[in-house]
C-alpha cells in the first residue's frame, strides 16, 4: 500500500508505549552494574540532560522482556499497519534505546529520536513531525502535557492513561481518536 496518502501513526515512548520511563530503567540498570555510575551522575548532569541520558543508554542494554509493553497501544500500531500507515516512534529517548525497542518490535518505519544537540520533546518534536508529514498529516499517541504542541499540529490524538484536565486541555485543540487506560 502506498503509506504516501495516508496519515502516519506517531507514537511517544516514555509511559506511553512502555509505562515506564526507559531513562529511569536505565539509569537503575546501569547503578546495579556498577554503582559508580552514581558517583559520575553529577558530572554528567552538569553536560546537561542530553548528554546523561547518552552516557546512561551508553551503560547498558534494557531487558526488552522485562519492559512493561502498552499492549492496547500495540494493538492500535498493528491496526494501522494493516491500513498501510506509515507508523513511527517519535521519542526524547537516545538512538540507541529508540533503535533497540524498535527493533524488538518490528513495528515501526522510522524512528526519531534525540541526539546530543536536540532534545526530541514538545515543540522540538512537534517541528520534527511536521516537517516529516506536514501540519495534520499525523495522529499522535502521547501521555503529558509535554505533548501538548504536537497535538496542536496532529490530525488527531490519542492519550494513554491521561488525566481529566490533560483530556480537556487536548479537546480544546485536536480531535482525541481513543483513551487508552491501562493499569501499571
Amino acid at each position: 500500500m502506498d503509506k504516501r496518502n495516508k496519515i502516519a501513526l506517531c507514537i511517544d515512548l516514555d509511559k506511553t508505549l512502555i509505562l515506564t520511563d526507559s531513562l529511569y530503567e536505565s539509569f537503575v540498570l546501569s547503578i546495579k552494574r556498577n554503582p559508580l555510575v552514581l558517583i559520575f551522575t553529577p558530572f554528567w548532569l552538569a553536560r546537561g540532560k542530553e548528554f546523561f541520558k547518552k552516557k546512561i543508554s551508553e551503560k547498558v542494554i534494557l531487558k526488552l522482556d522485562k519492559l512493561p509493553f502498552n499492549k492496547k497501544l500495540i494493538d492500535v500500531i498493528i491496526n494501522a499497519r494493516a491500513e498501510g500507515r506509515a507508523t513511527v516512534l517519535a521519542t526524547a529517548s537516545t538512538k540507541k534505546i529508540a533503535e533497540q525497542i524498535a527493533k524488538h518490535l518490528q513495528l515501526f518505519d522510522r524512528v526519531e529520536s534525540s541526539n546530543l544537540s536536540l532534545n526530541l520533546k514538545g515543540k522540538n518534536k512537534r517541528d520534527r513531525l511536521v516537517e516529516l508529514f506536514g501540519e495534520k498529516g499525523f495522529d499522535y499517541a502521547g501521555d503529558c502535557f509535554a505533548d501538548i504542541p504536537i497535538w496542536a499540529a496532529a490530525n488527531s490524538a490519542i492519550l494513554v492513561n491521561p488525566s481529566k484536565n490533560l483530556i480537556k486541555k487536548v479537546e480544546q485543540i485536536t480531535k482525541i481518536n481513543k483513551l487508552i487506560y491501562t493499569l501499571k
